[in-house]
């Protein structure tokens, strides 16, 4: 992971994947025998980009926008930060986008099924709930 980060951290230098894989071969021979690196296919992880971590939090927030939709009949909007935010808590190359569920799971959802559920306790009506950042906290405006 290491050796992979370190070669990947300019993108106009970046390597093609037949040099990441001669770049890695010496970490690999101190793991592992020659014998059995010759006998199996070498995968590469490579480190996702800002860009591809925010196409994966926004198909994210999709699928939650379509459930407060489905299940509360209410419309559900973030600002341009909040992506921002959610991508800026996702450089740990070892989880890469599972911090991205991690950040909704543990954080948004959990306030955005309070203030729903509080509203139908409360037999309140909620139209428009917009997800932000402030603060560096996620923070819900409802209307």
């Amino acid at each position: 992971t290491d050796t992979t980060m370190s070669l990947f951290e300019d993108e106009e230098s970046k390597p093609s994947i037949k040099g990441l894989l001669k770049a890695l071969q010496d970490d690999l021979l101190t793991a592992f025998k020659p014998a059995f690196l010759g006998r199996i296919n070498v995968i590469p992880y490579i480190p996702l980009s800002d860009d591809i971590l925010t196409e994966i939090a926004a198909i994210q927030l999709a699928k939650i926008i379509k459930r407060v939709d489905k299940n509360y009949n209410a419309e559900l909007a973030y600002n341009d930060d909040v992506i921002d935010y959610i991508v800026a808590n996702c450089q740990n190359a070892g989880s890469g986008a599972r911090n991205i569920h991690t950040i909704l799971q543990n954080k948004v959802l959990p306030m955005l099924s309070e203030v729903l559920l509080f509203s139908m306790i409360e037999n309140n009506e909620i139209n428009n709930i917009l997800l932000k950042v402030k603060d560096n906290e996620f923070e819900l405006n409802i209307n």
